[in-house]
């Protein structure tokens, strides 16, 4: 299909609400604008920039310089990507990978169905909206879209939660079935690999020479690295200074997601452990409450507020830490040996640990690292990181 052809279909306020789109970036083809003219044209596009990268390093979810308010936003986008390339910092990639995933993420699930089942396709999803007459419906839960299987399973690789097993979906003749929430995190982890991935930027040597010679954008460029420095720095070994990694949860938190995913009751230390090990590595509220809606005894009012307890939101307003790896054996919810879940860091780590956060924490930084293998650059020196055995463990022990 042409850029005008889907353009008739994804209209451009789609396009600036979602600058990802492979028909937005056909949309400025189309204009054939000179790459750096998109500054000089539209001259709030370096604020906005420096606002992402802003929000991103603090770990939010949403940044209101992603606002749709005109085209400046789809120009925006690939430069931001471009920009990425030449800082060659990982870590500071991924966290606005995750900042632009989660924002895009939280737009779709608020999208009517026609508009997200375009933006789907146009990620190169085989995905098709059933009939409203013939959508599939369990317990009150509809699923209003299907992919088929083998579709599912090359996307759902890329998840590690045991929720995105094939064996916890819902199949029919050759089809996964799916809720409007999950098509939106399908997009979500398309969005974020493709801004983690190397980038053809790396590689133009004319762009970058031209870029870096630009009397307006190399200023610019060396204030976006410094405040990155900063940032990274001041960060560095802190559980807080990452991302939320889903696929980086030890043993123990991927038996109980498990078990969760399957309907199956958990048992009241499972839930607490649960609650404090996802609020601390900055799961919201809302997040928590989503997983626990599986639970079959789920009460709204009576769960939103333990978690909110729990988050330091009631009471006294402490804030809750997980149990450490003694105690999580003494009440059997250690799984570092199970055949399913195990793990060889948590039998034979190189350097022992005493918190299920600090394989997460190893975990994540070994993901980072893995980033900047894969992109063929090396991470900076302000970028890298040690792999999951590593000693250099944020400077906590317990």
């Amino acid at each position: 299909m042409t850029a005008q052809g889907k353009a008739r279909k994804l209209t451009l306020d789609v396009l600036c609400k979602y600058p990802f789109l492979n028909a937005s970036m056909e949309w400025i083809q189309e204009k054939n604008v000179i790459p750096l003219d998109a500054f000089y044209t539209h001259v709030g596009i370096m604020d906005k920039i420096r606002a992402i990268l802003a929000d991103a390093m603090d770990n939010k979810e949403e940044s209101k310089a992603l606002a749709h308010d005109s085209d400046e936003i789809i120009y925006l986008y690939p430069w931001l990507r471009i920009i990425l390339a030449f800082m060659n910092m990982p870590r500071v990639t991924y966290k606005i990978a995750n900042l632009l995933s989660k924002h895009f993420s939280a737009m779709l699930a608020k999208e009517d169905e026609t508009t997200l089942l375009l933006v789907a396709q146009d990620q190169g999803i085989n995905v098709d909206r059933i009939p409203d007459d013939k959508a599939m419906a369990i317990s009150t839960v509809s699923f209003q879209f299907r992919l088929p299987f083998l579709d599912y399973l090359q996307i759902a690789a890329k998840f590690k939660s045991p929720a995105w097993k094939l064996v916890n979906r819902l199949l029919k003749n050759g089809s996964v079935y799916l809720r409007k929430q999950d098509l939106a995190r399908m997009i979500e982890e398309l969005i974020k690999t493709k801004i983690s991935e190397a980038n053809p930027a790396l590689k133009d040597e004319s762009l970058k020479k031209s870029f870096m010679d630009d009397p307006l954008l190399k200023p610019f460029f060396e204030g976006l690295m410094n405040v990155a420095k900063e940032k990274t720095s001041a960060g560095s070994g802190s559980t807080d200074s990452l991302p939320v990694d889903d696929s980086a949860f030890p043993p123990c938190i991927n038996a109980i997601l498990d078990k969760n995913s399957k309907g199956i009751n958990l048992a009241h230390s499972e839930r607490l452990f649960l609650v404090y090990f996802l609020l601390t590595i900055g799961k919201t509220v809302e997040e928590v409450l989503d997983l626990f809606r599986n639970q079959p005894d789920y009460n709204e009012k009576i769960s939103r507020y333990q978690v909110e307890f729990a988050a330091g939101m009631h009471g006294k307003k402490t804030n809750y830490k997980p149990h450490n790896c003694v105690t999580l054996e003494s009440i059997n919810i250690c799984k570092k040996a199970d055949p399913e879940f195990g793990s060889k860091w948590c039998v034979e780590p190189k350097y022992p640990f005493k918190n299920p956060l600090t394989f997460y924490r190893r975990s994540s930084k070994s993901r980072a690292r893995h980033l900047a293998q894969n992109s063929g650059t090396e991470p900076s020196n302000e970028d890298k990181v040690e792999g999951p055995s590593s000693s250099q463990d944020d400077g906590q022990s317990t």
